[in-house]
């Protein structure tokens, strides 16, 4: 029910957190989409819930690693309401 779906959810956004809070400010920003993935994943698994935001999550990473140009995300997807609606149609830019 609703409450193992947010103690995954709270599981899955430790380590986000943690990367956000601990890791990010040391390393070099290198993060080419707007917003970052962390940011995303973060907004993806409180709207989507744990599974959906996890693949969702994943997909964006996975595609940032692969694109080293200007890109532009289209994160429709970030913004649908539980009826699989769009509550925006939002294009964001980034370079690469």
């Amino acid at each position: 029910g609703k409450f193992i779906t947010k103690i995954l959810s709270f599981l899955l956004l430790v380590p986000v957190y943690f990367y956000r809070w601990f890791i990010s400010p040391i390393t070099p920003a290198s993060c080419r989409h707007v917003p970052t993935c962390s940011k995303y994943a973060i907004t993806a698994i409180k709207t989507h819930g744990p599974f959906r935001g996890v693949i969702m999550s994943t997909e964006r990473i996975l595609s940032a690693a692969r694109e080293g140009r200007m890109v532009m995300t289209r994160s429709r997807d970030l913004f649908l309401d539980a009826t699989g609606h769009f509550l925006s149609d939002v294009i964001l830019f980034a370079t690469g």
